[in-house]
């Protein structure tokens, strides 16, 4: 448990969630565990295994630019994947949620 911390965006949050499931579940042997987020932006970030924020660099933004990097970090290595569809990468598979398919959900596995 981490935070409430200062100067982050919501994107940076739902990347870290999605990010810290998928590392959680890797530690408890559970790969066939689906994590779903309905965010574009923090789907795009684990995809592209780099969160690609705007927000400028402060002191008070370090602790979460600090838990960005460690992220990055982690999804650089050979650990997590989008493996729903068998796709051995980081990427994410949306797909229509509602009636209405106004949101998108991506779905993220540990690699098996």
């Amino acid at each position: 448990h981490v935070g409430p911390l200062e100067g982050g965006s919501n994107n940076m949050g739902e990347f870290l969630a999605i990010v810290h499931a998928l590392a959680w579940l890797d530690k408890i042997g559970r790969p066939d565990i689906t994590i779903y987020s309905d965010s574009r932006t923090a789907m795009a970030w684990v995809r592209n295994r780099k969160a690609k924020t705007t927000i400028a660099p402060t002191p008070q933004n370090a602790p979460i630019r600090q838990l960005v990097a460690r992220a990055e970090a982690w999804l650089a290595t050979p650990h997590a994947t989008a493996s729903s569809n068998g796709t051995p990468t980081y990427g994410a598979r949306s797909r229509p949620t509602s009636a209405e398919n106004k949101f998108r959900v991506g779905e993220f596995r540990v690699r098996e």
